[in-house]
């Protein structure tokens, strides 16, 4: 394989290699959110059936029996905040957003190995770098793509994952 070719095929395995590391940590931010939702949602159930106790409480200790109310105030709060918190940070929502991100990212991943084996590892060498290209076009949509959106979902990929040159293969040195 001449550099060039080289060159461009260092370039589709670096793209691979990102978007495989972005199917495991867009899984991972989807299922830290799904729990996190799945915790709050167990909290708000559960504080809100104690608090339909409240009406028992005062037939047994009366309405103004201070330990009560103090307790029921508090366990309102709270659930209050639970709802509040998942209203305002969308867990649920975020999490499926990224689950279906992490998805694609694999589809692409899939798509690439076939169009790779379709187009690179069956062709004559004048054709090899035209579809390299092209495939490196894909790749550098769809990656476009998923870190756009996964910084809509309020996931900064680019601190996590960056480093898609390899420094001994520059492609525009002179």
């Amino acid at each position: 394989m001449n550099h060039l070719m080289s060159s461009l095929q260092n370039g589709i395995n670096d793209r691979q290699r990102e978007l495989r590391q972005l199917v495991t940590l867009l899984g991972a931010h989807a299922f830290r959110l799904q729990r996190i939702s799945n915790y709050l949602r167990v909290i708000t159930i559960l504080l809100s059936a104690i608090t339909t106790a409240k009406g028992v409480a005062d037939k047994v200790y009366g309405a103004d029996f201070t330990p009560a109310l103090l307790i029921f105030t508090a366990l309102g709060i709270v659930t209050t905040a639970a709802i509040g918190i998942e209203a305002a940070f969308k867990f649920e929502k975020r999490a499926a957003d990224l689950n279906m991100l992490s998805a694609t990212t694999q589809t692409t991943v899939i798509t690439v190995d076939s169009e790779w084996r379709k187009n690179i590892g069956s062709i004559g060498d004048s054709d090899l770098r035209k579809a390299a290209r092209d495939l490196i076009t894909m790749q550098d949509a769809k990656l476009t793509e998923i870190h756009q959106k996964a910084a809509l979902a309020g996931i900064n990929l680019t601190l996590e994952i960056r480093e898609l040159e390899d420094p001994q293969d520059i492609p525009y040195s002179a």
